[in-house]
């Protein structure tokens, strides 16, 4: 008894992760067919089209046109549950907004999961509104946010995933190799407590810290293409938000290093 116990419970974890995984790959892709599901999965086609009416019924799936699905409204009733136990995404979108009225500058905030940025907010232009909870593609070994939160593996894990984004896109602006890009953002950080880079791809200025949520950390970041803007004074603005930040969220300050 014990043992179909096991099997059945066993059963349900791998339907549930087969489940999840679906739906990040239609997540990632927008559409897809049952067969490449199966495909991407390693299932037979039946039981890639078994799983997928499971989730259609559950309201996750729909078909927006024939042999083709795509993620459903129930992902975003799911996801609207669920936002107030976040508090970081809030205070993440607050501040975006504050620093982008107050300087004019370009404002993010990001948390870093399976190599992937996931942005918190995200504000571009003056008197815009932040963007907020959305994945990017962006390397992340050209991203300051990504290149903060990576800092925290140090080199053991840091150079490897260096070297997997740059396989995927190339190097980064200096044509440094992932041993050399560590290096680099190790010394910066430990220079500055925050990572700041000049004249980094599109940016005059690219300034990003840490900030400690419940669930882990987080990076904010400010950048523009004003090469008027003195680096140190976006240092300066940086490391008060990243404070302000993490008292909104009663956290332990651990983002600045270095005063």
């Amino acid at each position: 008894m014990m043992a179909g116990r096991n099997e059945r419970d066993q059963s349900a974890v791998q339907s549930l992760s087969r489940g999840l995984t679906v739906l990040r790959l239609l997540a990632r892709r927008g559409e897809a067919t049952a067969t490449e599901i199966a495909a991407e999965l390693g299932l037979h086609q039946s039981s890639a089209s078994r799983m997928l009416r499971s989730l259609e019924r559950e309201g996750f799936v729909c078909k927006p046109s024939f042999r083709r699905f795509a993620l459903d409204y129930g992902v975003l009733v799911f996801a609207g549950a669920t936002m107030e136990g976040f508090p970081e995404v809030a205070a993440s979108v607050s501040a975006c907004n504050r620093l982008n009225a107050k300087t004019g500058w370009n404002a993010a905030a990001a948390i870093l999961r399976e190599d992937r940025l996931v942005y918190l907010a995200r504000i571009s232009g003056a008197g815009n509104a932040a963007d907020f909870v959305s994945a990017s593609d962006f390397p992340i070994h050209r991203s300051s946010l990504g290149l903060v939160l990576l800092h925290r593996q140090r080199g053991r894990r840091m150079i490897p995933a260096l070297a997997r984004s740059m396989a995927r896109h190339g190097p980064d602006e200096a044509g440094r190799s992932p041993e050399a890009l560590y290096e680099f953002v190790h010394a910066e950080i430990e220079r500055r407590g925050v990572l700041a880079l000049e004249r980094y791809g599109a940016n005059a200025f690219n300034v990003a810290g840490l900030f400690q949520t419940r669930r882990g950390m987080a990076s904010l970041a400010l950048f523009g293409p004003d090469p008027k803007v003195r680096i140190d004074d976006v240092v300066g603005v940086l490391k008060e938000a990243l404070r302000d930040l993490e008292a909104r969220l009663a956290t332990k300050p651990k983002a600045v290093r270095k005063e």
